[in-house]
């Protein structure tokens, strides 16, 4: 009879110390995400105030950038689309002149026209992407040829090479130009951003001059 109880007891015994076993991992576990939540947050914040960018930081906005690119031919798609609503037309409007560090900047016409060589500002290529009507961009690949590296001040520049082609919307002529490469600048630069009641100085992404 004792023996059983000694038994029994042992088993308890067991039981309880496996709960607390288990209680301690998963309040261990919860500590340890909720530090490593912390320690992202000094991050992001070290990176706001720091004058330069480390290479992870850099690396990931060439691959921000290679995506803004993208961006830029879906918005011009819209524009030259004839069946898209002009509400979409005119955001898509906004959106381009906020990839870009002004809208002055210049694009090659040859981007949605393989024939013009001519450098326009981004406000006429807008202009002239939405007259074109029938034509839609296709990008094929975008790599990058010159890493961001820094240029005066805070500012870091870098360059992506890309290739592309239009294609008629025309169910009669679906053919495709023939691809031309072009090159894109862009720029990481700081910018103040609002945060609540808290205004931070904020590395940003823009693209430039499209060659």
């Amino acid at each position: 009879m004792r023996r059983n109880l000694y038994f029994l007891l042992a088993i308890l015994g067991y039981i309880l110390l496996s709960s607390k076993s288990c209680s301690d991992g998963t309040e261990n576990n919860a500590a340890s995400q909720e530090e490593r939540v912390i320690q992202e947050k000094i991050d992001i914040k070290n990176e706001f105030r720091s004058e330069f960018l480390p290479g992870k930081s850099l690396a990931a906005f060439e691959h921000k950038a290679k995506q803004k690119l993208t961006d830029l031919t879906d918005y011009l798609n819209i524009l030259s689309d004839n069946s898209m609503d002009n509400s979409f037309k005119e955001q898509s409007k906004l959106m381009i002149f906020n990839l870009f560090i002004s809208d002055t900047t210049n694009i090659r016409n040859r981007l949605i026209n393989d024939a013009d060589f001519r450098m326009v500002s981004v406000k006429e290529f807008v202009k002239a992407t939405t007259r074109s009507g029938s034509k839609k961009i296709m990008l094929d690949s975008i790599w990058v040829t010159e890493p961001l590296h820094i240029t005066s001040g805070p500012n870091y520049k870098g360059r992506l090479a890309f290739s592309g082609r239009t294609q008629s919307r025309l169910a009669k002529d679906s053919a495709s130009s023939p691809p031309v490469t072009l090159q894109a600048e862009f720029f990481v630069s700081k910018i103040k951003k609002s945060f609540g009641t808290d205004t931070l100085q904020v590395w940003n992404l823009s693209l430039g001059t499209i060659y």
